[in-house]
C-alpha cells in the first residue's frame, strides 16, 4: 500500500524500541569501522612518507587538514590496500557494503504503518551476521593500527567480537 510521504510509524513498544536500539548501535559500530579505515590510511601515509613529527605550524596545519578532511570510505580502503586485490581488500569492501546498507537502507521500510514487526527477529538475526563480518575486519584493522603505533592491544578476536555483539544486542 502506498502511504503519503508524511505518514510514518508513531507506535512505541518494547519490540520496536529494541529493534531501533540495535540498529542505532550497529550504525555506531559501522561509523567506528569507517573512522578506523581513515586512521589506518593516514597512519600508512605518514609511515610511507617517513614523516618526522614536527611542531612546525605549517606541518601541523597540513596534518590537521588531512585528519579532518572528508574522505570516502572506498577511497581510504583502496589507499590502504594500494589497489591490490587481496583478502584484506575484499573483506574491507564487504564490510563497507554492509556499513552502507546499515547506514542508508535498513530502516527504509521500517517506518511505514503496515510494517510487520513480527519479522523483527529476522532483521535482527541478519544484522547480527552482518555486524560480525564488520567486527572481524575492524579487529584486523585495530591490530594493524596498534602494530604501527606500538600500542599494546591483543585480546583474542573472539573476545573483541563477542563483547561488541553483546553490547549491540544486549546479550547476557
Amino acid at each position: 500500500m502506498n502511504y503519503p510521504f508524511w505518514l510514518f510509524l508513531t507506535e512505541n513498544n518494547e519490540e520496536i524500541n529494541y529493534l531501533f536500539s540495535v540498529i542505532g548501535k550497529a550504525l555506531m559500530i559501522c561509523t567506528r569501522f569507517e573512522r578506523y579505515c581513515k586512521h589506518l590510511h593516514l597512519l600508512l601515509m605518514v609511515k610511507s612518507n617517513n614523516c618526522v613529527f614536527s611542531f612546525d605550524e605549517e606541518y601541523l596545519s597540513e596534518l590537521a587538514d588531512k585528519i579532518y578532511e572528508k574522505t570516502k570510505l572506498h577511497n581510504n580502503i583502496e589507499k590502504i590496500n594500494n589497489k591490490d586485490k587481496t583478502f584484506l581488500f575484499d573483506k574491507m569492501i564487504e564490510a563497507k557494503e554492509i556499513r552502507n546498507e546499515i547506514a542508508h537502507e535498513i530502516t527504509v521500510d521500517l517506518s511505514y504503518p503496515d510494517f510487520d514487526y513480527d519479522n523483527a527477529n529476522e532483521i535482527i538475526n541478519d544484522l547480527r551476521i552482518k555486524l560480525e563480518t564488520v567486527l572481524e575486519i575492524e579487529y584486523i584493522i585495530v591490530l594493524i593500527i596498534t602494530k604501527i603505533t606500538r600500542d599494546v592491544y591483543d585480546p583474542p578476536s573472539s573476545t573483541y567480537i563477542k563483547s561488541n555483539l553483546k553490547w549491540v544486542f544486549d546479550d547476557s
